[in-house]
């Protein structure tokens, strides 16, 4: 992977940025939101694949319906060698628009790497909760002091593996929390 990202380090528009040593996932990501300059912010994880016209269609959302502080859009999932499946992100997650913060407690409805948004809604994020994933802290954020809008298009592709981060796995959140029995 660094042999990768070097490529992309004469892009003025990319930073590549190493940690020391391992720190996690949450604070990997709550530490490179930290470094981020843009108008707006696309989380990506490192397995996912983008469809091209992604951000295109995106910022687009946010100029057809403005003033939402989230962006996201469907994935359609791909298997751990990249097979294209018969299931989307909204076949199994109850997907929504607005703002009714309820439902981000109950499940997390809006992954990271699907969606965008304005710079905005990190003044609202810190402290940034060392228990909860990046995604759905910003997404509760989003929810507390705005709204969210859904795009139903498929955007990407979201991979599916063992070692998935996500709670779609009851046997993962309790992974994720210890302290849930």
């Amino acid at each position: 992977t660094p042999l990768i990202l070097d490529c992309y380090s004469e892009d003025h528009r990319v930073r590549v940025i190493y940690n020391e040593k391992n720190i996690g996932p949450r604070v990997t990501f709550y530490n490179g939101l930290k470094l981020t300059k843009g108008d707006y912010i696309a989380l990506s994880d490192q397995d996912d694949i983008w469809h091209k016209h992604k951000i295109q269609r995106l910022i687009k959302a946010t100029i057809d319906q403005p003033g939402h502080l989230m962006y996201y859009s469907n994935s359609r999932l791909i298997d751990s060698k990249g097979q294209i499946l018969d299931q989307t992100n909204a076949d199994r997650l109850k997907f929504l628009s607005g703002n009714d913060n309820r439902f981000v407690l109950i499940d997390n409805f809006l992954s990271g790497h699907a969606s965008l948004f304005p710079r905005e809604l990190l003044k609202h994020a810190e402290p940034w909760p060392l228990n909860f994933w990046h995604d759905r802290w910003l997404c509760f954020v989003a929810l507390a002091h705005g709204s969210v809008q859904y795009l139903d298009e498929e955007l990407q592709y979201y991979r599916m593996h063992d070692a998935n981060l996500t709670v779609g796995d009851n046997r993962k959140i309790v992974q994720m929390n210890p302290k849930i029995r």
